[in-house]
């Protein structure tokens, strides 16, 4: 599952789970349909599922049911409250602001998901850091290692404002 932000306001999606065999028809945008024309947008997406892998290109998705909109719902909060300290210039970021403004948000939706502490969520930047790298055909290195290491504690503050932020939210 996804959060979405604008246009649909952070609404939850779901990949649509299609029988196996099952034929598709994807359209082109602008092309003319029984319905009318089909339109596309580009939206950003936060996963909500850290432990699933990551869904193939071109997965479908929808709008999630009611039940799962209600239970994301304290998850707007913290989307919201990370896009205005990233407007405000984040704290300390260590790289390019934009992508790290994505980033302390995604961490911000799993560290409340999953509870982590400083520890927790350290050994899982750098695991999962090192699995795209070598899932990406590079090699992992300690320099990487230890330079995420250092980075962890500084990231980690940024994710704790951004927690603090929503909390203080109605």
């Amino acid at each position: 599952m996804n959060l979405l932000t604008a246009p649909l306001q952070a609404s939850v999606t779901a990949p649509v789970l299609l029988a196996p065999g099952t034929l598709v028809r994807v359209v082109e945008a602008g092309q003319q349909t029984g319905g009318g024309v089909v339109t596309t947008t580009a939206m950003t997406g936060f996963c909500l599922e850290y432990d699933k892998p990551q869904p193939m290109e071109g997965t479908l998705y929808q709008v999630a049911p009611e039940s799962l909109q209600q239970q994301f719902q304290p998850m707007r909060k913290l989307l919201e409250a990370g896009r205005k300290l990233a407007e405000d210039g984040l704290p300390n970021p260590d790289s390019e602001a934009g992508a790290y403004g994505t980033f302390i948000q995604q961490r911000s939706l799993w560290t409340k998901l999953k509870d982590w502490d400083l520890g927790e969520f350290t050994r899982e930047f750098i695991d999962r850091t090192k699995k795209n790298v070598e899932n990406l055909g590079g090699d992992w290195t300690n320099a990487m290692r230890d330079a995420l290491r250092d980075a962890a504690p500084n990231r980690f503050n940024d994710i704790t404002a951004v927690l603090l932020a929503a909390e203080g939210m109605p």
